[in-house]
């Protein structure tokens, strides 16, 4: 996209910029799916045109289009199996496969799509070019 998206926690906000470092766009985190609070982002993801963010209150992954409108959000702090609860690092692998590495928990995680699933609803794949065949 020749853009890039950088997540500024102190200030709950995801700035772009083009690839020579001029502004180009912001959007503010601080509201969840729910309408709830979202404290901060912890870490960001970008593919297939969404951004997704780990935040820290309520503990989700939350997915964005690229001009900053809520598209989903998925996961809830606990303890339990696939519970979200920090997530301070997020990949997807060329099968789709998201790993998250969950702070307070102190958890890596792996979740594999099931067959079918919505495209709309996952990470994405990463860019084809990250990757050496």
């Amino acid at each position: 996209t020749r853009r890039i998206y950088v997540n500024d926690r102190g200030n709950k906000r995801i700035q772009v910029f083009d690839e020579n470092g001029k502004f180009l766009d912001m959007w503010k985190t601080g509201t969840g799916p729910l309408g709830e609070e979202v404290s901060t982002i912890y870490t960001i993801y970008y593919s297939e045109g969404k951004v997704w963010g780990g935040d820290e209150r309520p503990r989700r992954i939350i997915g964005w289009d690229t001009n900053g409108y809520l598209q989903y959000a998925w996961g809830g702090q606990g303890q339990w199996p696939g519970a979200t609860d920090g997530i301070h690092g997020m990949s997807v692998d060329q099968e789709g496969n998201v790993y998250l590495g969950d702070l307070y928990q102190g958890r890596a995680m792996k979740y594999t799509p099931r067959p079918g699933a919505n495209p709309n609803y996952l990470l994405g794949k990463p860019l084809r070019a990250a990757w050496k065949d």
